[in-house]
């Protein structure tokens, strides 16, 4: 004998709300992921960048638009810094990794609240 499966209009109406709810949910759920990446990305930029005056340094700015997190010097000498240092790269060597586990504990996230 296979398996029964009983599906009442209760569990119709929740699962209808739920979805519903789900692009609010997967919104939410990246903002956050997404924030924490950018703001560790810009602390360990910080960190990495040489310093000297520490205007480069100072000058690093996430600007956030939805979704979209750009983190960016400031100063007209940041790409022949980087060019010669390597800052951007190295941050990203470092941050990576985790960052690559909150996205895909964020996925889990996701697929757990839907």
């Amino acid at each position: 004998m296979g398996a029964t499966i009983t599906l009442s209009v209760h569990d119709q109406f929740m699962l209808g709300k739920r979805m519903a709810a789900a692009p609010e949910k997967v919104h939410g759920i990246l903002t956050k992921v997404l924030t924490n990446i950018a703001i560790d990305f810009e602390r360990t930029e910080k960190m990495t960048v040489p310093v000297i005056t520490g205007r480069l340094q100072s000058s690093i700015l996430t600007e956030k638009q939805d979704l979209r997190y750009t983190i960016t010097p400031q100063v007209e000498y940041a790409e022949f810094v980087n060019d010669r240092r390597h800052f951007v790269e190295t941050t990203f060597d470092l941050v990576e990794p985790g960052a690559r586990q909150e996205l895909n504990e964020a996925v889990s996230d996701i697929i757990a609240s839907i």
